[in-house]
């Protein structure tokens, strides 16, 4: 790793592998040209400029003299090999670079098998074959007894449900972990997503989808009714065996093969979903290149949209679905255009008519500016600026949120907390409100002394995020986990560890399906609380004390203005304790306070002023230094 003349980036795993392959075509080659295997005895001996002739001369003449994608690449791993391995000197790195440039190059962009993989699509009819199977597929396993071969057919409906509108690789495919990478909901309107972490990702960005509903219903069906019935459990991995071990990339892709060709007549395989997307999509939005790139994750340095957070991507993404649902509402011809040419500024103005019955102006603001930026990655070039104005105009008339929203403290909710807590039953109790009585109570307690983010919230996991520490529990929350990616830790206080030491020991598994998981906050449904829930919960116990609600954000503004309040010397502080990374954030959207501390300044000076004792005081004084 630290070597000066390392590789700046390690290869990858497949890489790896390819590697290997290729080494060995290149000394099989090199015996079939007649030189003897034990003269092979390093890879010094595969890139000497002889060799490295009669290497490729072999694999050009087995080609039959044909363009080959193998051959080329082959000859740019020797070459590579040659530089960063075998360090051969400049004039015969130069001969080998001359040498790899007489193989010859295939041209870029689809091969002529995959063109003709994608020309069976322009058929709508096999298209609508290939979506509905995973259906067909599903109401076969509702019906069959539960054993492996019923596992395996499920397995297969969901790969290619997933695969049908998430294009994924092979490699993030497999390895998919509930409450990992897949946030299935069951609530109606509820959003489940599928969400992979940078690390995970081939070009090394974030990504997330939002999963179909009906595709989620499917997964939440096998995660807990089918699977159970075979595995003995609920498993935590999609694709497992049925004695519970995970099923390894062949065997995933040998499901999505088999299954679409006997069951579909369609032969196609995991990667080549990523093809017939690309395809799909382009055919409904002529130029949309850009939206391609983002949905297959590819790379692109130039464009703005790579450095958007998943969170963005998601949002974006959802602004333009309901760009889209109120064209096909109001304007179905408009659909049939490409993305840039389909909003305009009376169209616009419809959108923003269309809107106003279901949501505040605030939200269709931020909802027109989220389009703007969508049409401006998808379409390159094109000019939709104008939107910035409109959406700012309406911001402008967007009725300001109540004051007392801003001006509930980090006290007031903790005081909450007690009230809950202490109005849980002692243990014994068969009521299970009781458990969620106390599990509620905890929740806000915890957001009032570390005011965690939703998502960082509901992923807390006992005794991965959550540490005794001799009396006293602490928080750890790494800097993945973080959207700052700046890890966070929390020392919890004496009696709040006490209440913690109460929660685990009586109350969390008294949560029906709470030993199943290690999840801090168990639902009523055999799972973690996701953020969605969580919110909910939260919003509806703080509605009944203080006759508002209270978001699960407010908890960080409700810390900094208890801090300015307490402590405002020292008010800095609150940058750390919300994981800000610049106080200026914290200073111009969580500091609600300064007004207040401002007002008493002026109360004092105004007391001081109209105090008569003082005043009379004061004048005497005055009067004595006069005279």
């Amino acid at each position: 790793m630290f070597n000066v003349d390392a590789r700046p980036r390690p290869l990858a795993a497949g890489t790896l592998k390819l590697r290997r392959i290729q080494i060995h075509a290149a000394v099989t080659a090199l015996v079939a040209a007649g030189i003897k295997l034990s003269a092979i005895k390093s890879l010094a001996d595969l890139v000497s400029p002889d060799a490295f002739k009669l290497i490729l001369r072999q694999r050009y003449n087995a080609a039959n003299g044909r363009e080959n994608a193998f051959n080329r690449s082959l000859a740019e791993t020797l070459a590579q090999i040659a530089r960063e391995w075998v360090r051969v000197d400049a004039g015969v790195y130069a001969e080998l670079k001359r040498l790899v440039g007489k193989m010859p190059m295939p041209q870029p962009g689809l091969t002529d098998k995959n063109k003709g993989f994608l020309r069976q699509f322009d058929d709508p009819v096999v298209l609508q074959r290939l979506h509905d199977l995973p259906h067909r597929l599903w109401a076969e396993v509702r019906r069959q007894p539960p054993d492996f071969r019923t596992l395996a057919k499920a397995q297969a409906a969901l790969a290619l449900s997933i695969l049908c509108y998430i294009p994924l690789r092979l490699q993030n495919l497999v390895p998919l972990t509930f409450d990992v990478h897949l946030f299935v909901r069951a609530e109606a309107n509820a959003i489940s997503s599928l969400e992979l972490a940078a690390p995970e990702v081939k070009n090394k960005t974030d990504m997330a989808f939002d999963i179909p509903r009906r595709t989620a219903k499917m997964l939440i069906e096998y995660r807990d009714r089918i699977a159970p019935k075979i595995i003995g459990r609920r498993p935590d991995r999609l694709f497992v065996n049925a004695d519970g071990s995970p099923k390894s990339q062949s065997t995933v892709a040998w499901l999505i093969k088999t299954y679409a060709r006997r069951r579909a007549g369609i032969v196609l395989t995991s990667h080549q979903f990523r093809h017939l997307s690309a395809k799909v999509l382009l055919d409904a939005q002529p130029g949309s290149f850009e939206t391609v790139r983002q949905l297959l994750g590819h790379f692109s340095e130039s464009g703005r949209a790579s450095y958007f957070t998943r969170e963005t991507h998601r949002a974006l993404c959802s602004s333009y679905g309901v760009f889209l649902r109120f064209l096909s509402d109001k304007h179905p011809e408009r659909l049939a255009r490409s993305p840039s040419t389909r909003i305009d500024r009376d169209i616009a103005m419809d959108y923003v008519d269309w809107r106003r019955p279901t949501c505040g102006t605030a939200t269709i603001a931020t909802g027109l500016d989220r389009l703007r930026l969508a049409i401006s990655y998808m379409c390159p070039g094109v000019d939709v600026s104008w939107l910035l104005p409109i959406a700012k105009r309406l911001a402008a008339q967007a009725a300001p949120k109540p004051a007392r929203l801003h001006l509930v403290t980090s006290d007031q909710l903790y005081a909450l907390e007690i009230k809950l807590m202490d109005d849980a039953e002692p243990s014994g109790s068969d009521d299970k409100g009781d458990a969620f009585l106390y599990r509620d109570g905890l929740i806000i307690a915890l957001l009032a002394v570390a005011p965690l983010r939703r998502g960082t919230l509901a992923a807390l996991r006992a005794g991965e995020h959550l540490l005794k520490s001799s009396d006293l529990w602490v928080l750890e929350i790494p800097a993945q986990d973080m959207k700052t990616r700046q890890s966070l830790d929390f020392l919890l206080s004496r009696p709040l560890s006490a209440r913690i030491d109460r929660y685990l020991a009586e109350f969390r598994d008294a949560i029906p399906g709470a030993t199943k998981h290690n999840g801090l906050w168990p639902s009523n449904k055999g799972r973690p609380m996701d953020g969605g829930a969580i919110y909910a919960r939260v919003r509806q116990r703080t509605r009944g004390a203080f006759g508002f609600p209270v978001n699960l954000h407010r908890f960080r503004h409700a810390a900094a203005t208890l801090w300015s309040i307490r402590d405002p010397g020292n008010v800095r502080g609150a940058k750390d304790l919300l994981g800000h990374s610049s106080f200026r954030t914290t200073e111009n959207y969580y500091v609600m306070a300064q007004s207040r501390l401002a007002g008493r300044a002026l109360a004092l000076a105004i007391g001081g002023a109209t105090d008569t004792r003082c005043s009379c005081q004061r004048f005497k004084r005055l009067r004595a230094r006069a005279s």
